[in-house]
């Protein structure tokens, strides 16, 4: 294992919450770089982005005397995962939803069960000549939201950070995508769980 690693912090107000402690509550290696990283709050758990190796999933319910370990939901196989993953987020329904993560890799984005475990389809946000808009490439991170954000995005919104902009070539700027457009480009017959 390199130095690499994701720390698991407490913070502890005082009296006045005016100022903060932090407390190393644990630390996992992992053998390259972290990228993304995103918390499922309901079910307490961390997702995070490993750029060469894939993405992985720790509890962080407290268990007594117990340090949670890792585990691989999708490893990077230059299918559904190229490396370099960089962004993480959640798309929150109730109790089911997505994990979505971006390819830097291969200028995708891969969606996944909530949970993480199952894959249900890979889209790319495409180049509209019509509308002068590039399609996302380079991409580094990525958020999502299931809020109704008005008649535009009834279904809520991903917003996608484009690391190379063409239409008009200029510096990187962010491609936003109503959801309603991911879910129809995603399989219609899966369940996200």
């Amino acid at each position: 294992m390199s130095d690499a690693g994701l720390y698991q912090l407490e913070l502890f107000l005082d009296s006045q919450s005016t100022e903060f402690t932090l407390s190393i509550q644990a630390r996992i290696s992992v053998d390259s770089q972290v990228e993304g990283c995103v918390v499922d709050d309901k079910r307490q758990t961390l997702f995070f982005a490993e750029e060469d190796r894939g993405i992985w999933s720790l509890s962080l319910e407290k268990q007594s005397g117990n340090t949670t370990q890792p585990q691989l939901l999708a490893a990077v196989d230059n299918k559904i995962l190229a490396a370099d993953i960089e962004g993480l987020s959640l798309y929150l329904t109730g109790d089911s939803g997505y994990l979505i993560a971006s390819n830097q890799g291969n200028d995708s984005n891969a969606a996944f069960s909530r949970d993480g475990k199952d894959f249900i389809g890979q889209f790319r946000v495409a180049l509209n000549m019509q509308a002068g808009i590039d399609g996302s490439s380079e991409t580094d991170g990525l958020e999502v939201t299931s809020a109704y954000l008005g008649p535009d995005y009834p279904e809520g919104l991903l917003v996608i950070q484009d690391g190379r902009n063409r239409l008009p070539s200029a510096t990187q700027n962010f491609k936003l995508v109503g959801w309603d457009s991911v879910r129809k480009s995603l399989d219609h017959n899966a369940i996200a769980k």
